[in-house]
């Protein structure tokens, strides 16, 4: 039965500010609690006979909220007309924030542009002072803490330095604007609670 079934290993949410290299950045500052990489990037690991290239690695854009709707997806239950974001459960459709891995798994091209990371400070019961919320697409991440922003590439694993303090070049300003965008469609849609 093992050898039929797929196996979806992930690891812990981010890195503790003592596991982040002394070298990197403001280090501490960038590891958990945050919406750095250092604090939300975790390992994915995927095995199985629906893997069409295994021990291969991939660079797409993955969330955990996508693990539920893969699941589904490799039952069998009928995705809803059209849509890569709801299934058919009878007569009800049912929409999900994940998407499907499963065309990844097979080889074919991912399908999210951008990943969306939201938090608060301080960490523990509150009250809570400072959200926080980042955007980030292949190349590059749009952050707010408050009511300030910053705009880093992505390099490698890690954020490299905030943009934000230079003139963008046109390639950063199209991908500022286009994170933004989504930034405020993301904020447009989601509520912390008691706010």
């Amino acid at each position: 039965m093992l050898g039929r079934t797929t196996v979806f290993l992930l690891g812990d949410n981010g890195t503790s500010k003592w596991g982040m290299p002394k070298n990197r950045g403001p280090g501490a500052s960038r590891a958990k609690h945050s919406v750095f990489e250092g604090g939300v990037r975790i390992p994915l690991v995927v095995t199985g006979p629906l893997v069409k290239s295994p021990g291969t690695t991939d660079d797409s854009l993955v969330h955990i909220a996508d693990l539920f709707p893969t699941v589904v997806d490799i039952a069998g239950l009928p995705r809803a007309e059209g849509r890569v974001d709801a299934w058919q459960l009878g007569d009800q459709t049912v929409e999900v924030d994940g998407r499907s891995l499963l065309p990844l798994l097979q080889g074919r091209p991912g399908t999210r542009e951008y990943l969306y990371t939201e938090g608060f400070e301080p960490n523990g019961p509150g009250p809570y002072t400072q959200d926080l919320r980042a955007v980030r697409n292949g190349t590059h991440k749009l952050m707010q803490r408050g009511s300030a922003y910053g705009l880093f590439r992505i390099e490698g694993l890690w954020e490299g330095n905030d943009l934000m303090s230079a003139p963008l070049s046109p390639e950063d300003q199209a991908a500022h604007d286009a994170l933004l965008a989504e930034l405020d469609r993301w904020k447009a849609r989601l509520r912390y609670e008691g706010r």
